[in-house]
């Protein structure tokens, strides 16, 4: 591996919610990490990113960020193209992805799970092996037994799961053009997907099945809480949508209401919070936007709450929101910074869906400002 020597830029406020709280508990914190990475998971906790790295004169290769050491690079095996991360577990600990390679003049995709200590273990297809193989892992389990993502018979996708050994198993014996499991639980007993062109949930007694109470057809799960009871994602129309065995779908919204394109990716552990991107909305134009949103607050953009909480964000524009933590305070993503490059970018939010007439304490000094949207 090697370390790469590019620094994150830090800037942060103490922000109070309901009453004053030690400054080192309630500073919101925003770093640019750097125009070369791309992050898609986070651990639990929000130390651990992972993701993959741009290289311009070089292929991609995956990519760990940590809030104490900045960016590791994690170098592609000798015989890929390219590699990426795509999640990580809970612990921070295993890394799940996909390396491209070139074999026998056929296009090999192949899914991996990877350690610090164990390195590269590779995930088996589904196929026969007179195929090229084309395997993609989408999640791991926060508890890192249970891997999800695709796999491929005939040049046609299936939904999959890999338990702790490394067996696969085909949830879906009916290909489809389009289809793959694409989030599971922390214990990795639910999984959610789509194939057919409908959203499904997966438990090994209950086999595949819509989600309840949804007219699942042209819904893409991407993400799911830790008891599964709540899945996020986007429609094949591009909208943002939660579901809930409770309250079935419910479609989110733009900041101050109206219908946006975008896409939810990422739940906290108790499915309260949800993250993700809108390019646009149709009522009032307000360009692209990471958002976060909770049933009983709405959709807010994030930048608009770092900003509100005395973080200068000029000539910032958050596009997305990659992954949450566990706690809903801790979230990655990809923006333009103000030099109009791509970068990455963590967030810190002491919490992430602020009251109207917020109290916001701006640096040290305890200067209170009352800021209302």
């Amino acid at each position: 591996m090697v370390k790469s020597s590019m620094a994150g830029v830090c800037v942060g406020a103490v922000v109070v919610f309901g009453g004053l709280a030690a400054a080192s508990d309630e500073r919101a914190v925003f770093m640019g990490l750097g125009r070369n990475g791309n992050l898609k998971g986070i651990s639990s906790d929000g130390r651990v990113a992972v993701g993959q790295f741009l290289f311009e004169a070089d292929a991609d290769q995956g990519a760990v960020w940590t809030r104490g050491g900045g960016w590791t690079v994690v170098a592609r095996p000798p015989f890929a193209e390219s590699m990426a991360f795509t999640d990580v577990s809970g612990d921070g600990g295993t890394m799940v992805g996909t390396v491209r390679a070139t074999m026998s003049g056929d296009l090999n995709l192949l899914a991996f799970r990877y350690t610090a200590a164990g390195g590269f273990v590779y995930l088996p297809d589904i196929g026969p092996s007179s195929e090229p193989e084309v395997t993609g892992v989408e999640a791991i389990a926060r508890g890192g037994s249970v891997v999800v993502g695709a796999g491929r018979i005939d040049r046609r996708t299936h939904p999959v799961i890999w338990d702790s050994t490394g067996m696969v198993r085909n949830l879906d014996p009916v290909s489809s053009p389009l289809a793959a499991a694409s989030a599971v639980s922390a214990d990795g007993s639910l999984v959610a997907g789509f194939t057919q062109g409908a959203g499904f949930i997966w438990d090994a007694v209950n086999g595949r099945r819509p989600l309840a109470g949804a007219a699942s057809g042209g819904l893409m799960p991407r993400a799911m809480s830790d008891a599964g009871d709540v899945v996020v994602g986007a429609t094949f129309g591009q909208a943002a949508w939660v579901w809930s065995a409770e309250d079935g779908v419910t479609y989110i919204p733009a900041a101050g209401g109206g219908f946006a394109v975008g896409a939810a990716l990422g739940v906290s552990a108790d499915g309260g919070t949800v993250v993700g991107g809108m390019p646009f909305n149709y009522f009032g134009n307000n360009g692209a936007s990471a958002f976060v949103w909770t049933r009983s607050a709405g959709t807010y953009y994030i930048g608009d709450i770092l900003g509100d909480a005395g973080i200068d964000m000029t000539g910032w524009l958050l596009l997305s929101a990659a992954d949450v933590s566990a706690d809903g305070r801790h979230m990655v993503g990809e923006g333009i910074n103000p030099a109009g490059e791509r970068e990455s970018w963590y967030a810190y939010i002491p919490d992430p869906i602020p009251a109207p007439g917020v109290a916001v304490v701006f640096g040290l000094a305890g200067v209170v400002v009352m800021r209302r949207r």
